[in-house]
Order: C-alpha cells, then structure tokens, then sequence
C-alpha cells in the first residue's frame, strides 16, 4: 500500500524520514491510510496500482455490504501547536453534507463546513513524548475568567485597570 502524505505549515521536517525512512520534502503533517477521496491510499491489485476509493468498483467482495472503506488512518507528526477541532455526530455529518450538497457549495469553497457525510471518531496514540490538551473547564468558571476583560474599553474600567498590576487583572 502506498499512502500519501499531506503538507501542512504545522508539520514536521524530521518526524517521518526518521521514523519511516521517507524522503524529507519540506513540513510533512499527516500520513494519510484510507480511502478519503481527497487523498485515497494505493493497492496493487492484479497487477495495476488501484486507488482505494475506487476498490469497491474493481472488487466489490472485498468490502461486502459497505460501499466504501469506512476509515481513515491518520499518523500525524505537529511541530507546532495545531488548532482545536471539533467534529459532528454521525447524524448530523449526514445532515449537514446533505444540506450543502442541496445548495451547491463546491466541496472547495472556503465556506463549505461539511467535506463528505461521515462522523470523525479519533483515538490518539503516541508513537513519541507529545502534549495535548484534552478537555475544556466549565462554561461558568471560562467566563468567570474573561470577565474582566469584558469592560476594558469603557473608560472607567480603563482607569482601574491602570492602577492594577499585570497580575491583578485577571483576578477579582
């Protein structure tokens, strides 16, 4: 199988020729195993390099009743912080996909929000030491916290705030 990578800003220059033994052309962020259509993995498959969204087409037994691989493997390898992510439920990809497609967003606008119809499950395993953030605090206690900063452009709250030390201006 041959898998593509993806480059992005935030990838690595060193993680994958280290671990895979692969060429370095720049950062390379994702190394992409699955069928997504954006960057679908090769097969040799009787001789002939076969896409893996296209697998289903040339050998339907493999897959039984699915219509298409239902997976995207991903090894990830971040130099730099990446921004947070967040996914649908499974009825609402469906939901959402649908409801573009019905007004023709082009799957390459910058508007588009649903790429394709599927829900995105992760799990993460570290191959090496990384850090994650992994959760949110409370709505109430996040508020309480920019609270102060709230009232920075009226004036009164500008003269306090002068007379308070860098410290004193998130707490209350």
């Amino acid at each position: 199988m041959t898998n593509p990578v993806r480059h992005y800003a935030w990838g690595s220059a060193t993680a994958f020729p280290r671990l895979f033994g692969m060429p370095a052309d720049g950062p390379q962020a994702e190394l992409w195993m699955g069928a997504h259509p954006a960057a679908p993995s090769e097969v040799l498959l009787d001789g002939a390099r076969i896409s893996l969204d296209h697998l289903p087409a040339h050998r339907p037994e493999m897959l039984g009743d699915l219509p298409e691989l239902p997976f995207l493997f991903k090894v990830l390898a971040a130099e730099q912080p990446l921004s947070i992510q967040t996914h649908p439920t499974a009825e609402r990809a469906r939901a959402g996909y649908a409801a573009e497609e019905a007004a023709g967003v082009p799957l390459d606008s910058p508007s588009r929000r649903y790429v394709d119809a599927h829900h995105k499950p992760e799990l993460v395993v570290a191959v090496e030491h990384f850090s994650a953030l992994c959760g949110f605090r409370p709505g109430p206690e996040a508020a309480a916290d920019v609270a102060p900063w709230r009232t920075c452009s009226a004036p009164r709250a500008r003269d306090r705030r002068a007379r308070r030390t860098p410290h004193e201006w998130t707490r209350r």
